[in-house]
């Protein structure tokens, strides 16, 4: 059944709400350092892993966080659906990049293809750069476009300064986890003041 007009734009303003909390920013800053900790000790495959264990905690963490604070919205059907597609599509093009990515090192690293440059090591971090990009227009979260510039930015300074891509997509993590963690820390203090207030 489709909505009221009237109702149409009141479930936007929620839906973008909804995303303010800190969860999603905690989670991308958190696989992007699950991913780096995987490339440091030469796992890289195993980084294709850490975007679906995210999946399998986003909702028990946030029935646990978020919603005894916030409550729980019921959106429309096809609101729900849109959102499922574009969180799987983020997750599997996560988990395609980071395989594509353990191919093209094993690649290089069997002396089958040379690599491109002082920027090669950049093009991870660029890649999960791409994702916060994705993550910005699908779910119009206009600081994960913040995000992406921070892990391009980043990357591409720290591969011209030598370092390895993990090193890149770490200090990148860093930073987006300390803004989720932000973020979080002031939900719980707008929930805690609620509370007081009632």
């Amino acid at each position: 059944m489709s909505q009221p007009y009237a109702m149409q734009p009141i479930e936007a303003r929620v839906f973008r709400a909804w995303w303010d909390d800190g969860q999603l920013d905690l989670f991308f800053g958190v696989g992007a350092l699950g991913i780096a900790a995987f490339w440091a000790v030469d796992l890289v495959a195993l980084g294709a892993v850490v975007p679906g264990l995210l999946a399998i905690l986003w909702t028990p963490i946030r029935r646990a966080l978020v919603e005894p604070r916030a409550g729980w919205v019921e959106f429309s059907a096809s609101r729900v659906a849109d959102s499922r597609r574009k969180l799987l599509a983020v997750l599997v093009a996560g988990m395609g990049l980071l395989v594509a990515f353990a191919v093209a090192l094993y690649l290089v690293s069997a002396g089958v293809v040379e690599p491109a440059g002082d920027l090669s090591a950049a093009i991870p971090g660029a890649l999960i750069g791409l994702m916060a990009l994705v993550v910005a227009v699908g779910l119009r979260i206009g600081r994960f476009l913040w995000y992406a510039v921070v892990f391009v930015v980043v990357a591409m300074v720290l591969a011209l300064a030598g370092y390895a891509p993990e090193v890149a997509m770490a200090a990148a993590g860093v930073i987006v986890t300390a803004s989720g963690v932000s973020l979080l820390a002031r939900f719980f203090w707008r929930s805690r003041l609620a509370e007081v207030e009632r």
